[in-house]
C-alpha cells in the first residue's frame, strides 16, 4: 500500500472530531499531525489499518488524557495531552485538548408530561439536542425534556467537541396534578416564550419554554414621487417595531417645462432662466452666463447614462493633458479616474477620443463611472494648472445595482457578489429573517459586509464576501455560513436604506470531495517545465469544493521539501487552470496529487495523475557556478525578538530566513535584500538588523538596495546618508553596484522621497553605460538589477488595478526611458520588491520578450500580500524570497518559504532565454 494512503488511513476518525490538518506530508520518516477536541468523558478510536508490527500508544499526561494498547483515545479532564504511536521507526502524534464544556444535570428525575430544560454549560457553540427513545422523553430545539411516559432514556447534547448526556427517568404520577398557566413571557419575534404551570393542590409547578417565532415580515410597496425616493416596507407581524424598508426606487425627478427667460444676461450681470415642474408645479431658476471665452476641451454631451462612452476633445501642446475626475475630488490630493496626453505618440491635440479607452489612472474603485457627477478636466502641465474644464453628470442606467453570481451555494463556496454604486454604499450579508440594524430592536449586525467603491473595491467588480469582507464576531454561528437561507442588501450612503436584496440559499454536505477526474496536459513534455494545462472535473455530488490545492508527490506521497502549488478556484462543474509559465517539476516527482478545500477543510482523500517518463527538470547533479539569496521587504523594527504582536513579526521572519540561508545554502556568497531594510527608516532599525545577523553564524555578506521605507523617517538628505552608511555604497549615492563572486551587480534607487522610485538623468544615463560594459566584455552573462520598485503590468503587484508599480507611473519620459535601457540588455536579470505579493501570485516572473528581459517579483520576509480573493491584495502571513543558483546555460530561481522551510512550487522558475 503506498505511503499516502497510510496517512489517510490514519487519519480516519469518529465523526464527533474535527480535523485540524487533512493534508500531510509524506515521505521515510515523515511524521503526521493531527489534532482533535474532545468533551471530557468522551472516547474516539483511532483505525490502524495500514500499519505494521505492534503498535506502542502513549499519553503525555495520563490524568488529562487516557489510551489504550488498542489505539482508544479517553479525556479524562480539562487540558491537553500529546497521544503517540509508534509502529516500528514510524512516530504518529496526535494533540488532543479536552475542554470544559459539561452539561447541567447528569441524571434528572421527572413525571410524566413534566418539563426540565437542560443546557450545556462553558460553551459558545451551537448544541444539537436528541433523545434516545421519545416515546419516553422528548427534548426541543432548545434543550427542554419532557416526560411522555415512565422509563429511562438518555438525552444528547451534540457540541462541536463531541457529546454529552443526561440520564432521563421519567416516573408515573401518583398524584394527578390539577395545573393553572400563566404566560409569564409572550414569544416574539427574538425571544422565547414562557409559561408557568402551578398544581392548584400542591407545591408541584414547572415552565414550557416556546421557542421564538422568528421575524416574519410582511411587505409594503411604496411608490416613488417627484422628489421622494419609492421603496419596499418590511415590517414584522409579529411586532411592528421590527421593520426596515429596501428595494428603494429612485425619485422621478421633476418633468421640467422648457423654461422661459425672466433676465437676459449682460457682461455685468447673470440672466435667469425659470422652469416649472409639469407634474407637481413646482419652480427652479438657473443662471444664464455671459460667455466670452473659447473653450478648450469639449464633451460630446453633458448628460451620460452608465457604461456610455465619454467622448472628449481637447487642445493644448506636449504638455498638457486630460483628466476626469469626481465632481468633489481636490485634484492635486487624488489621482484622476482615467487619463490621457493630449499631444504625444497616441493622441493629438484636438482630436476626440473615447476617455475610458486611455490610460487607466488608479482610481479603481470608480473605473466603472458610476452616476453621479463628474469634472473632465484639460490641466497646461504635470503642475496641475487648469486651462480649462467641462461638467458632465453620468444617469443611473437602470441596471440592477445588486448581482450574485448564483441563488444556490454549497457549505463553503465563495460567495461572488457584484456591486455598483459609491464609496459611501456597503453590501452586507444577513440571515434570511433577520432585521438588518443593530441599532433597533431586535436588529442585528451583518454577517459580512464591504464597501461597494472603498478600501480598494471596484464599483462593478465581482468579490467573494465572504473571503474578502469584513466579518463581524457577533455572528459567529454564521461565519461558515452554514446550510440555510441568507439575503445580501445594497445600502446607500453608509446607512442601513436597502436599495436593493437577493435571497440565496446555502445548501449539502459542507465537506469537500476529492475530484472525479484530473487531466494535466503537458505543453512541451520532456522540457522539465510544469507549463501546460490542468483540467479538474468535480464529483456530481460534490457542492462543498471551492478551491483546488495539488502537491508534486512521489510513490510515497507529497515531496516533503515543497509546499503545495498555487491553490485556485473552481469554477464550475469542470475547472480549468495554466500552470505558472517557466516553473520546473522538481526532481523526484512522479504524480501530481489533486485536492479540493473549501472554509470547512480539505478532501480527506486526493485524485492524482502520473508523470509522464522523464518529466523532471534535471539540475541537482550540476554544481553551480554561484549562488546568492535574493530577499526583499524585511522591515526590522526596533522592537526586541521577545515581543509578538502580528505587527512586529518581521525579526523573527528575519532571523528565520538567516537560519533558512545557513542551513539550506551554504554556499550562499551574498544575500540581496531589495528594499525596505528599516519598517520606519530609523537608525535603531539598522542597528537591530545587524544584531539579528550577528546571531546566526556561516552567513555571507549583505548587500542592500534603497525602498521608500528607508527613505521615510526624516527629510530625504537625512535618509539616504543613513542608508548609504549601512549598505556602504561607496558612491555617496543610494545607487551603486559590486562584482561578487564573477558576476555584476547592479542596485538602483530612488533619489526623491514617497512610494514611487525617481531616477535622475544621471542615474539612468550610469546604468545604461555599465550595461553596455558588460555587453562589451561578454553578452551572454547574466547581470543581476535591483530596483525596489517595479515597472507597470510586469510582474505580480505591478498588474492592472493592483497599484504596486513604482518604477515611474506609466507613459511618463522616466518610465519610457528606464525600459528601453533595459530592451537593449536582453542578459539582465531585474528583481523588484515594494508589492509584498506572495510568491504563489501569478506572474511572479515576466519571461523574456522583445520589450523587457526577465524580471521577477521578490515577495517578502516581513509579511506578505495576496491578491487571490481581492485583485488590490490583502495582508497575508509568511515569509518568502528567492535562492538563486547560476549556471552556464541556465539561471535557476527557486522560490523559497523561509517560515517553512520549504521551497514554493509554483515559484521554481528557470531562465534560460538571457543571451543575445
Amino acid at each position: 500500500m503506498k505511503q499516502g494512503k497510510k496517512i489517510v488511513a490514519i487519519l480516519l476518525v469518529l465523526s464527533l472530531c474535527l480535523p485540524f490538518n487533512l493534508v500531510t506530508q509524506a515521505a521515510k520518516k515523515t511524521i503526521v499531525n493531527a489534532q482533535y477536541s474532545l468533551c471530557k468523558g468522551n472516547s474516539i478510536s483511532v483505525k490502524k489499518t495500514g500499519l505494521k508490527g505492534r503498535i506502542k500508544w502513549t499519553s503525555s499526561n495520563k490524568s488529562c488524557v487516557g489510551v489504550n494498547s488498542s489505539g482508544q483515545i479517553k479525556a479524562k479532564k480539562a487540558g491537553k495531552a500529546t497521544v503517540t504511536a509508534r509502529a516500528g521507526k514510524k512516530t504518529y502524534k496526535i494533540l488532543v485538548k479536552v475542554q470544559k464544556s459539561v452539561i447541567s444535570k447528569k441524571v434528572k428525575t421527572i413525571g410524566k408530561n413534566e418539563y426540565y430544560k437542560l443546557s450545556v454549560l462553558k460553551n459558545k457553540d451551537n448544541v444539537k439536542w436528541t433523545s434516545k427513545n421519545t416515546k419516553i422523553a422528548r427534548v426541543s430545539s432548545k434543550g427542554v425534556v419532557v416526560g411522555v411516559k415512565p422509563g429511562k432514556t438518555t438525552v444528547t447534547a451534540k457540541i462541536k467537541q463531541g457529546t454529552l448526556s443526561c440520564k432521563i427517568i421519567v416516573k408515573p404520577n401518583v398524584h394527578k396534578h390539577n395545573f393553572m398557566q400563566h404566560i409569564k413571557q409572550k414569544a416574539s419575534c427574538d425571544k422565547e416564550g414562557i409559561i408557568e404551570y402551578k398544581c392548584t393542590d400542591c407545591d408541584k409547578e414547572y415552565k414550557k419554554y416556546i421557542d421564538a417565532l422568528g421575524h416574519n415580515f410582511i411587505k409594503k410597496v411604496v411608490p416613488p414621487t417627484c422628489m421622494q425616493r419609492g421603496y419596499t416596507q418590511y415590517v414584522c407581524k409579529y411586532n411592528k417595531a421590527h421593520t426596515y424598508r429596501s428595494n428603494y426606487v429612485k425619485a422621478g425627478g421633476h418633468n421640467w417645462n422648457k423654461g422661459r427667460v425672466v433676465k437676459e444676461a449682460s457682461p455685468e450681470e447673470d440672466g435667469e432662466k425659470r422652469f416649472t415642474c409639469k407634474v407637481c408645479g413646482a419652480e427652479k431658476t438657473e443662471k444664464i452666463l455671459w460667455k466670452t471665452e473659447q473653450k478648450r476641451i469639449f464633451t460630446d454631451k453633458d448628460i451620460y447614462v452608465e457604461g456610455e462612452d465619454i467622448k472628449v476633445a481637447a487642445q493644448g501642446d506636449d504638455d498638457a493633458w486630460v483628466g476626469i475626475y469626481a465632481e468633489v475630488d481636490s485634484v492635486r490630493n487624488v489621482s484622476p479616474i482615467y487619463r490621457y496626453n493630449v499631444s504625444d505618440s497616441s493622441h493629438q491635440s484636438g482630436k476626440t477620443y473615447i476617455i475610458q479607452k486611455e490610460s487607466f489612472r488608479g482610481r479603481n474603485e470608480l473605473f466603472t463611472l458610476p452616476a453621479g457627477k463628474y469634472k473632465v478636466i484639460l490641466f497646461k502641465n504635470e503642475n496641475y494648472d487648469v486651462d480649462d474644464f467641462s461638467y458632465i453628470k453620468i444617469k443611473d442606467n437602470g441596471e440592477a445595482k445588486l448581482q450574485l453570481n448564483k441563488k444556490v451555494y454549497g457549505p463553503g463556496e465563495r460567495i461572488m457578489v457584484t456591486a455598483k454604486g459609491s464609496d459611501a454604499d456597503w453590501v452586507g450579508i444577513y440571515a434570511k429573517n433577520d432585521l438588518p440594524n443593530e441599532s433597533e430592536a431586535g436588529g442585528v449586525k451583518s454577517i459580512y459586509w464591504y464597501y461597494v467603491a472603498k478600501d480598494g473595491h471596484s464599483s462593478g467588480k465581482a468579490y467573494a464576501i465572504n473571503k474578502i469582507g469584513y466579518y463581524n464576531a457577533e455572528r459567529s454561528q454564521y461565519k461558515n455560513l452554514p446550510v440555510g437561507e441568507y439575503k445580501a442588501l445594497l445600502f446607500k450612503d453608509g446607512k442601513y436604506e436597502a436599495a436593493e436584496q437577493i435571497d440565496f440559499a446555502v445548501e449539502g454536505d459542507n465537506q469537500p470531495m476529492a475530484p472525479a477526474t484530473v487531466e494535466y496536459v503537458l505543453d512541451k513534455p520532456g522540457s522539465g517545465l510544469a507549463n501546460g494545462k490542468v483540467t479538474v472535473t468535480l464529483n456530481k455530488a460534490d457542492h462543498a469544493s471551492s478551491d483546488v490545492i495539488m502537491y508534486w508527490a512521489d510513490d510515497d506521497g507529497p515531496l516533503s521539501d515543497y509546499t503545495s502549488l498555487a491553490k485556485f478556484k473552481i469554477s464550475g462543474e469542470t475547472t480549468e487552470f495554466k500552470m505558472y509559465e517557466n516553473t520546473i517539476i522538481p526532481e523526484g516527482a512522479t504524480r501530481l496529487l489533486v485536492y479540493t478545500t473549501n472554509t470547512y477543510g480539505t478532501s480527506s482523500q486526493y485524485t492524482e495523475v502520473k508523470l509522464p517518463e522523464g518529466s523532471n527538470f534535471k539540475f541537482s547533479n550540476e554544481k553551480p557556478i554561484t549562488e546568492f539569496e535574493m530577499v526583499s521587504d524585511v522591515h526590522i523594527t526596533d522592537r526586541s525578538m521577545g515581543e509578538t504582536d502580528i505587527n512586529y513579526k518581521n525579526n523573527q521572519h528575519f532571523k528565520q530566513m538567516l537560519e533558512d540561508v545557513q542551513k539550506n545554502s551554504p554556499d550562499s556568497k551574498a544575500i540581496i535584500i531589495n528594499g525596505d531594510i528599516a519598517d520606519t527608516g530609523k537608525e535603531s532599525e539598522y542597528k537591530n538588523m545587524q544584531k539579528i545577523y550577528s546571531q546566526v553564524s556561516g552567513l555571507p555578506d549583505i548587500y542592500m538596495a534603497v525602498g521608500n521605507h528607508d527613505l521615510s523617517a526624516n527629510d530625504y538628505k537625512t535618509q539616504a546618508e543613513l542608508f548609504i552608511k549601512y549598505a556602504n555604497t561607496g558612491t555617496g549615492k543610494v545607487y551603486y553596484d559590486r562584482m561578487i563572486n564573477g558576476y555584476h551587480y547592479i542596485f538602483l534607487g530612488s533619489e526623491k522621497q514617497g512610494l514611487r522610485a525617481d531616477l535622475s538623468e544621471a542615474q539612468l544615463k550610469w546604468f545604461d553605460e555599465l550595461l553596455a560594459k558588460d555587453t562589451a566584455a561578454n553578452p551572454e552573462k547574466p547581470v543581476f538589477v535591483m530596483l525596489h520598485q517595479s515597472l507597470y503590468n510586469t510582474v505580480a503587484g505591478s498588474l492592472p488595478g493592483q497599484n504596486w508599480d513604482g518604477a515611474g507611473s506609466e507613459g511618463t519620459a522616466q518610465a519610457k526611458q528606464l525600459r528601453a535601457i533595459l530592451k537593449k540588455y536582453p542578459q539582465v536579470l531585474m528583481f523588484n520588491g515594494h508589492s509584498h505579493w506572495e510568491l504563489n501570485s501569478e506572474k511572479c516572473m515576466y519571461a523574456r520578450d522583445e520589450e523587457l528581459p526577465n524580471i521577477f517579483n521578490t515577495a517578502a520576509v516581513g509579511y506578505l500580500w495576496s491578491s487571490y480573493d481581492d485583485i488590490v491584495g490583502s495582508y497575508t502571513e509568511g515569509s518568502n524570497g528567492y535562492v538563486i543558483k547560476v549556471y552556464k546555460d541556465k539561471v535557476m530561481v527557486l522560490g523559497r518559504d523561509f517560515e517553512n522551510g520549504k521551497y514554493v512550487s509554483s515559484a521554481m522558475f528557470v531562465a534560460q532565454n538571457y543571451k543575445k
